[in-house]
């Protein structure tokens, strides 16, 4: 209606107000955007259209998927093919030259140039990194990458989806995490946790041509030779940490749990005694592939076939070092291994008689006992100058009672296995040498 010929009586005759939002949300908008590239792809270039559109948005302030069927509005690309709005990437777009170069067309400099910035991207026109929210997920049904293996993974199944699309489509990861850290939008993805984002980068960025999760902080010295320092390309700690680089041993998965295995079985990799241990404590319940080869107590690495975990600490005097897995060991780590338990290759008994003796006839047990605070035990003892088992000497043994040497060694312990104290088995050898307050304090 022309201006001049505006009257209040007009609205009651069936005139209507409308504002950019309300010929947005008119039906018939709608239709011709949702065919508009059906149109172009028939010769029907809807120029009017996407002038309509656009001018409309930018009145209305929408923003960016606010009305996500808007991105179906057909869009010409540099070389003047048509294509959705949400499939093309802003000429200037901080994503140009991160992502792969055929990921989006590139949308018309003329059109680029000709309309406002928000109004472009209000539309679905790719100029950073994008987000799927979903605050009421029914399931793994968001179109993004590996989305169904992530959420297989979560310890609970997600009550939201917040994450970054189109990772996949990432050529230059170090770039990529620089813009995802730099807007709170999409580093609040990253850093969501259990996050489909952080999954993601962890396991299939690449960081000097391997994922993230198989570099640690140069600061996390203690898990040299397990994993590589992270390359230096000048990313901040807190980003490479959100990015999967280690600062911990923390393995979450079976697929974390291989690669730890595959790590420890490189006979090129020289690692510590402290984190090998570390590493096997910390595998977790799982159906991963058990390893073909296995580091020993000598820091050998060897066939599994013939290596055994150490169930009962008095084995260790029988078991050629060369065979003992590196590892506190337990049924439950040789279930997960797929190794025998060394209480059932080897076996023994002491070779020749020793004396049986009260533990509470023992003048420094009791005292070492007492300043510890642990219960005296019941029971017998059986000492020996010198304790043999199937021809090996050994310190002390588990038969249907404990057999020790007569050192402070082989009483300690028994004496820490009979009272349920192992870890104190040094304390109470220093102790048995010299039962005063001054050993123990110091």
């Amino acid at each position: 209606m022309h201006p001049d010929a505006v009257h209040p009586l007009l609205v009651r005759l069936g005139a209507v107000e409308a504002g950019a939002a309300e010929l947005l949300a008119d039906p018939s908008l709608r239709e011709n955007v949702a065919r508009s590239l059906e149109d172009a792809e028939a010769g029907l270039a809807p120029d009017d259209l996407v002038d309509t559109v656009l001018r409309l948005v930018d009145r209305a302030a929408l923003r960016a998927g606010e009305q996500p069927w808007l991105g179906a509005l057909a869009l010409p690309d540099a070389t003047g093919e048509w294509h959705r709005a949400d499939e093309l990437l802003l000429p200037d777009s901080p994503l140009v030259g991160v992502l792969e170069s055929d990921a989006f067309p590139v949308l018309s400099k003329e059109i680029a140039d000709t309309y406002p910035r928000p109004a472009l991207v209000a539309l679905g026109v790719v100029d950073g990194f994008t987000l799927v929210v979903d605050d009421e997920p029914a399931g793994p049904d968001h179109d993004l990458a590996d989305e169904a293996a992530w959420w297989s993974s979560t310890p609970d199944e997600p009550t939201r989806v917040l994450a970054v699309r189109d990772l996949d489509l990432v050529a230059d990861w170090p770039a990529a995490l620089r813009l995802l850290a730099s807007d709170p939008l999409t580093w609040r993805a990253v850093t969501e946790p259990d996050g489909y984002t952080a999954w993601w980068i962890a396991r299939h960025a690449s960081l000097a041509g391997n994922p993230p999760r198989e570099y640690r902080l140069p600061a996390a010295t203690l898990l040299e030779g397990l994993f590589d320092p992270a390359p230096d390309l000048e990313l901040p700690d807190h980003v490479l940490r959100a990015a999967g680089v280690r600062t911990h041993l923390d393995v979450l998965d079976d697929d974390d749990a291989e690669l730890v295995l595959d790590r420890l079985a490189d006979p090129d990799r020289a690692i510590a005694d402290a984190v090998v241990l570390r590493a096997h404590a910390a595998l977790p319940d799982g159906d991963f592939r058990p390893p073909t080869h296995v580091r020993v107590l000598t820091g050998e690495v060897v066939p599994a076939d013939d290596v055994v975990v150490l169930d009962h600490p008095w084995l260790l005097g029988v078991v050629p070092p060369s065979r003992v897995l590196l590892a506190d060991g337990s049924e439950d780590l040789a279930d997960l291994l797929d190794l025998a338990l060394a209480s059932e290759e080897f076996e023994g008994s002491p070779d020749h008689v020793g004396e049986i003796v009260q533990w509470h006839d023992l003048a420094a047990v009791r005292m070492a006992c007492e300043l510890l605070e642990v219960p005296l035990p019941d029971g017998v003892v059986v000492v020996h100058e010198e304790l043999l088992v199937d021809g090996h000497r050994v310190d002390w043994w588990m038969a249907d009672v404990p057999h020790a040497t007569d050192t402070p060694e082989g009483l300690a312990r028994a004496l820490a296995w009979v009272t349920e104290r192992w870890d104190d088995r040094h304390t109470f050898a220093a102790l048995i040498t010299e039962p005063t307050a001054a050993t123990l304090l110091g």
